[in-house]
């Protein structure tokens, strides 16, 4: 009946008052807890997580579950509350499952707090984005040192206590836990279980500041109270596509520019109005009126949902064929996707022909979910366990991450200025000239240098760090022989076998491009190559035959 007040001020401030004594009065019941009360917690854990998983030792033995948990026991008298909450988080981040998670954000019970900011890990440091407005002074300061670590060890040290598959996933959760004084304490890094040291650097100055924790870590994402201060408040102009309303699940906008954006922040079956299935139906029935050129689909920042609401927005790419091309559907990926997000990149790679754009995924292509709460008898605490296991297409992919086909990451430049390089570097790419272009010109005058030189620099740019070369380059050699080009293919596929000369495949190409063009000698040389690298390769072994050769 509460809730039916809560329209009412009086009525809110009762609650809050309620709230907060009974945060009070749990933590301190809890702080009396005797080391027979950890044991009994520890030992229910112990036995319990692996009878609940689906496979709690598959990347683990059960032996060092068990040498980890009899440590643990014969250290709980000498650890205060606060550090007995660490270790049940580290050793609960032994199974390697994102999912299977004993985290201070998610149960109030556990009673940390929280300093009024936020951070983020960019590429080039540890910020502080936003804070309360009696921490405006910091706001968009570098993190150095938190405490004795440097900013960049103690993202390593939190990390350790992280759930988690992906290293990616590690950056998307340091930044909250490294704004809990009860962690950092328990990790050796806060002045106390209230407050921490950071060491930041301003604008070229270097200052220290003694930082407390306020609010309740739980449920609150960034701690600030009252008015946020953000570091993009002194850059004129509107925020990127993918700041704007953050108060919607779901929206798109069509740009002048033919471009269907559209932001998807979580997988529900129902929000802001609407049916999933019928938010894409209209979006992508809009972008049909406007003649939309091109489409992007941004989840960046989706945390997942409900797995079998995935269908939607798939269905509505394919039914568009003009659309499902690389250069023209993008979808926006990184650290933040996760579960059933993880399990729509999954969909739209096998399903469509998206060019994905951004940082790797937190979360594995294959990957244990749905949680069920497994709560400890004495503290009450909430420990979530995987119940199932979630394939993708391919039931043997052991990826700890899904990763982009163009790299792109937010600096903390970017972020102040109200860039967003993710989608400017999509656009640039999907508009610009293809690899293949980029070769042809040196190619079809067989300057087999030129061309090397042109892969090179391709190689070594940043936005294809994830890319496979190899078969980058073998692709534009195919595009060239489909579109005549034979001996333009042909120098592409001998600059490729020089550069992989273990890759049998590569030779077998070469050896297609040369028999195309009429060289049979040299065909045959290159298809004898390939089977001497690999005498499965059935492709080349069927070419040789053709050409009469003894493969």
């Amino acid at each position: 009946m509460l809730a039916l007040g809560l329209s009412n001020p009086r009525m809110k401030t009762m609650r809050n008052s309620i709230l907060a004594a009974a945060v009070i009065l749990t933590a301190s019941a809890l702080s009396a807890q005797t080391t027979d009360d950890w044991r009994e917690d520890l030992r229910i854990l112990a036995t319990e997580l692996p009878k609940r998983h689906p496979n709690a030792f598959a990347k683990m033995t059960r032996e060092q579950w068990d040498a980890t948990v009899k440590s643990l026991d014969a250290r709980l008298p000498q650890l205060k509350r606060h550090e007995v909450v660490v270790e049940l988080m580290r050793l609960v981040a032994m199974v390697g499952d994102g999912h299977t998670a004993f985290a201070p954000e998610f149960d109030e019970r556990i009673g940390f707090h929280r300093f009024p900011l936020q951070l983020y890990d960019f590429h080039d440091g540890l910020y502080i984005i936003s804070a309360d407005s009696a921490h405006a002074n910091i706001v968009g300061a570098r993190v150095v040192t938190i405490g004795p670590s440097s900013a960049a060890a103690a993202v390593q040290t939190v990390g350790r206590v992280i759930s988690r598959e992906s290293p990616n996933w590690i950056r998307a959760r340091a930044a909250s836990l490294l704004a809990i004084p009860e962690v950092l304490a328990a990790l050796g890094m806060g002045r106390d279980t209230l407050s921490a040291d950071f060491g930041i650097e301003i604008a070229g100055k270097p200052r220290t500041v003694t930082l407390r924790g306020t609010g309740s870590a739980a449920g609150n994402a960034h701690g600030i109270a009252g008015q946020q201060v953000d570091m993009r408040r002194a850059h004129p102009g509107e925020d990127p596509l993918w700041q704007r309303m953050p108060g919607l699940t779901w929206w798109f906008r069509i740009t002048p520019d033919k471009l269907l954006y559209i932001n998807h922040r979580a997988i529900a079956p129902f929000a802001d109005g609407e049916s999933n299935e019928a938010f894409f139906r209209r979006a992508f029935a809009a972008g049909d009126s406007a003649r939309v050129e091109r489409v992007v689909l941004d989840i960046r920042t989706n945390g997942g949902g409900n797995n079998f609401m995935n269908r939607h927005v798939v269905k509505e790419i394919v039914r568009r064929p003009d659309i499902d091309k690389p250069d023209k559907l993008l979808v926006l990926i990184g650290r933040g996707v996760f579960s059933a997000a993880q399990n729509l990149v999954n969909e739209l790679d096998y399903y469509t022909n998206a060019t994905f754009v951004g940082e790797p995924t937190g979360n594995s292509p294959n990957q244990f979910g749905d949680a069920r709460p497994l709560e400890l008898p004495r503290s009450t605490f909430v420990v979530r366990v995987s119940s199932l296991l979630w394939q993708s297409h391919q039931a043997a992919d052991n990826r700890a991450w899904f990763t982009p086909d163009i790299y792109a990451e937010m600096g903390s430049e970017d972020y102040r200025t109200k860039h967003d390089p993710v989608l400017e570097t999509a656009l640039r790419r999907a508009t610009g000239l293809s690899f293949a272009r980029r070769l042809r010109g040196a190619a079809e005058l067989g300057d087999t240098a030129e061309v090397r030189r042109r892969i090179a620099g391709y190689r070594s740019n940043d936005e294809n760090m994830y890319r496979n070369i190899e078969a980058d380059v073998n692709a534009a050699g195919y595009e060239m022989l489909r579109d005549g080009q034979t001996d333009a293919a042909v120098a592409v596929f001998t600059v490729n076998t020089a550069m992989f000369p273990a890759s049998a495949n590569t030779y077998d190409s070469l050896g297609e491009a040369l028999e195309k063009a009429g060289k049979k000698d040299e065909a045959i040389a290159a298809y004898s190559k390939a089977v001497q690298l690999d005498a499965r390769l059935f492709s080349s072994r069927d070419a040789l035959r053709r050409l009469g050769a003894n493969p």
